[in-house]
């Protein structure tokens, strides 16, 4: 939501907006339209700021070959919890060059990409600890693939 203090924290980082928007009167500070108009302002005066904070599309996959069949948790950096079956995907964003995933009990920041779609593969294979590892996009996209067409035909 936007409200005057979400909005009095945006422009702080541009001086002379946030005198601008500190100078006009009570009544107009809470009006959503000229809040938007002050979003649209610091945007226009920002646009590097803002193109520089592109999202890396990210995805945890778990094939089922030699898997065993107990649920993986992994954490992100921004601490979003996600759950992963065999056979199984999850998918999310991150805003950074790098991307801390934990599990149990450790934790491993990889490279990533925000040209490309970052495919991790869990492993957990009976006697050996879970595994988070990064993959090409080739072979990303194809296990993707798999696991989605099995997801989508369960009668094969």
């Amino acid at each position: 939501m936007l409200t005057e203090d979400v909005l009095t924290k945006i422009l702080n980082r541009d001086s002379s907006l946030g005198a601008e928007y500190a100078a006009i009167d009570k009544k107009a500070k809470k009006d959503p339209d000229v809040m938007l108009g002050y979003v649209e302002k610091f945007n226009q005066r920002h646009t590097d700021e803002i193109k520089r904070e592109r999202l890396a599309k990210i995805v945890v996959y778990r094939r089922d070959k030699k898997e065993r069949a107990d649920t993986v948790n992994f954490v992100t950096s921004d601490s979003l919890h996600y759950s992963l079956g065999v056979n199984a995907l999850e998918q999310f964003e991150a805003p950074k060059p790098t991307l801390t995933l934990c599990w149990s009990g450790q934790c491993t920041t990889f490279a990533i990409n925000v040209e490309v779609v970052n495919y991790f593969q869990c492993l957990y294979r009976e006697g050996e600890p879970v595994q988070l590892k990064q993959r090409d996009v080739n072979e990303g996209e194809y296990y993707v693939r798999q696991i989605k067409y099995v997801a989508e035909h369960p009668e094969r």
